[in-house]
């Protein structure tokens, strides 16, 4: 059974009323993107991953893309607004900021996470530090590369790479390399979790 959820751009995203071991699951989907685009290019459906602990994460599975001209578009307007960036690939709304952070690093990713909250509530992630927004320039020494870092207050997810740089995707815009306080998102803190 697939019906539509309007979202507050008024495009719409599916949500589907799945059968999972005996019991009936319903996942919807609420949607905050980067750029928004037409229903008919993009397709969101319910689905579940897990942490590595076993949790419940609600995820989209994507299906359909931008277009050509909408990813040129994007992928130009970003450079543009942020020429210190690092542009790594094109923008595609195929996935999001959240899980490519949390669930896989893969650029041919499939899945939007609209919430990473059960990989730290469940102890798969455990927070090292939490840095105030007004000091998040610098990233913390003693903090790995690979630490996942969570934007708190702007719902943006990143991936430390060195000691000076985060990978993060922006919306359905393009995965960029960045200073962390170089984007489009602000926060009250950032914090850096890592296993």
């Amino acid at each position: 059974m697939v019906s539509i959820l309007k979202n507050r751009v008024g495009s719409s995203l599916p949500w589907r009323t799945i059968r999972k071991g005996g019991s009936w699951l319903v996942t919807t989907a609420l949607l905050v993107v980067l750029f928004s685009t037409p229903a008919f290019a993009i397709q969101y459906v319910g689905l579940r991953v897990f942490t590595p602990k076993g949790s419940e994460v609600r995820a989209l599975h994507v299906s359909g893309d931008l277009t050509a001209a909408e990813r040129t578009a994007m992928d130009k307007a970003v450079k543009k607004a942020y020429p210190k960036a690092k542009l790594l690939t094109g923008s595609t709304a195929r996935y999001n900021c959240h899980a490519y952070a949390w669930y896989s690093q893969a650029t041919t990713g499939t899945t939007w996470i609209n919430g990473p909250y059960p990989y730290w509530k469940d102890g798969s992630y455990k927070l090292r530090k939490s840095v105030k927004w007004k000091d998040a320039g610098a990233i913390p020494k003693d903090v790995a590369n690979n630490a996942k870092v969570y934007y708190d207050g702007g719902n943006h997810s990143a991936v430390k790479t060195s000691a000076s740089k985060f990978r993060s995707k922006w919306g359905q815009g393009p995965l960029m390399e960045h200073d962390p306080k170089y984007v489009p998102y602000g926060a009250t803190k950032l914090n850096y979790y890592t296993k």
